[in-house]
């Protein structure tokens, strides 16, 4: 079965590259570029984690977090530059 990411992060080059990486290592991933959108998807859709952007626009990630931990939402969140750093990783290794 296949994991699902759900992606947050406004920036299209960044984003595009997380998501390839991701769906080469056989993740299911979903992207929102907005940080309204991405609180509405993860508190009304089912996720394994969430990669969130700090600085995205209409909701800041670190608010994002904060409404989801206070709508008892339990999604394991990594910050998107970490997750940047790791598919980086990833695909060196393979390469």
């Amino acid at each position: 079965m296949s994991r699902r990411i759900l992606l947050v992060e406004d920036d299209a080059e960044t984003a595009d590259y997380i998501l390839k990486g991701l769906r080469e290592e056989g993740y299911t991933a979903e992207h929102m570029s907005d940080g309204r959108d991405g609180f509405y998807a993860a508190s009304s859709l089912d996720f394994d984690a969430i990669i969130m952007d700090r600085m995205i626009p209409g909701m800041d990630g670190l608010s994002v977090v904060k409404a989801l931990r206070a709508a008892s939402i339990p999604t394991p969140i990594l910050a998107a530059a970490l997750a940047l750093f790791i598919v980086a990783l990833l695909a060196q290794a393979v390469s």
